[in-house]
């Protein structure tokens, strides 16, 4: 589980596509995008197969499903730090699992 920064990147100049902005006359010249760095990496874990995000007050809370059964919970500070993953569920053999958690 890697966490990266997705905030629009403010220091590039506006689109003035002229279909768009039939009133800008100036071309500016793009700018290549910025390249994304992960901030951190959160969690290392074989088949996760989805992931819940929550923020609550300074801590965000993962929930991670994984393809062999498991719901963990993965909480983590403000300065990314991660607590150990608690197992919420875990699925024994060959069990539907949506009809169990409900």
């Amino acid at each position: 589980l890697v966490l990266f920064d997705i905030s629009p990147d403010l220091s590039r100049g506006t689109d003035t596509d002229p279909d768009f902005y039939p009133t800008s006359k100036t071309s500016v010249s793009q700018s290549e995008p910025k390249i994304l760095k992960p901030k951190a990496v959160l969690f290392k874990k074989d088949y996760m197969t989805s992931v819940l995000a929550e923020r609550k007050m300074g801590w965000m809370v993962f929930f991670i499903g994984t393809s062999d059964g498991q719901l963990l919970r993965l909480s983590v500070d403000r300065n990314l730090r991660p607590t150990c993953p608690k197992v919420l569920y875990r699925a024994s053999g060959d069990v539907k699992l949506l009809p169990q958690i409900y």
